[in-house]
């Protein structure tokens, strides 16, 4: 008998749940997992409030986003790509019910030998970011970028590894050559929206020092509103 997990959705709607359930539904059926070296969870059951998966043993993998943060061995760049790819057949799946995973981060991609696993893909489909449409390719694409850099900061921001921006042009390199398309300007647009808003944010938890405020925003996150020569790879 397999594992299961439970994850409740105590404030939403039951249109939202089978969102939820249908963007699993249709990866899984696609049997993407025959075509690029990605895992997504099963539906197993769901209620009104809650949906059961497939239980993976995330406990026993890192995320993505911690091999960012810790600068390890792993070659995150070549991870980076992986997601991209992953990204690009997701898209494809869904682009057609006018879907995307929803939250598309580091911290929900796992590493598990020379496989991705994808979890938490989210029901929303209002944008609250331009006021626009959600369900659009370039809003996965903005938020992977943001949020690598928001959540994961890199500590020494006198010695910021240059690296990272080589990490994200992989993820975009991946994402087109598997035949992913986004519009370069919206997608700049979303990502300094982003890096605003969590900048603003932050500012306003007037319980975090001045430096944690800096590090949270993120070196790259602030250098790539002020310099637009960081957007040329876009």
């Amino acid at each position: 008998m397999k594992k299961t997990f439970t994850k409740k959705y105590n404030k939403l709607p039951s249109e939202a749940i089978n969102r939820v359930v249908k963007k699993y539904k249709l990866i899984n059926d696609s049997n993407i997992s025959d075509k690029i070296e990605v895992i997504v969870p099963e539906v197993v059951s769901h209620k009104e409030k809650s949906v059961t998966f497939e239980c993976l043993p995330v406990e026993k993998m890192d995320s993505l986003g911690k091999h960012m943060k810790e600068e390890t061995p792993v070659s995150v760049e070549e991870s980076m790509e992986k997601a991209g790819v992953a990204l690009a057949h997701i898209h494809d799946v869904l682009q057609p019910e006018k879907m995307v995973h929803g939250d598309f981060s580091p911290n929900n991609i796992f590493l598990l030998g020379d496989s991705l696993v994808v979890i938490d893909f989210e029901p929303m489909n209002a944008d609250n970011w331009r006021g626009g449409v959600y369900n659009v390719p370039e809003h996965d694409l903005a938020h992977f970028i943001v949020s690598g850099e928001t959540r994961f900061p890199h500590g020494n921001l006198l010695n910021y590894p240059l690296n990272r921006s080589v990490w994200y042009q992989s993820f975009l390199n991946g994402y087109q050559e598997a035949g992913g398309q986004f519009n370069k300007e919206d997608l700049s647009i979303r990502i300094r929206e982003g890096f605003r808003k969590n900048a603003v944010s932050v500012l306003q938890d007037g319980r975090r020092s001045v430096l944690n405020k800096v590090g949270t925003i993120g070196f790259r996150g602030m250098t790539w509103i002020a310099n637009p020569m960081l957007r040329k790879g876009l």
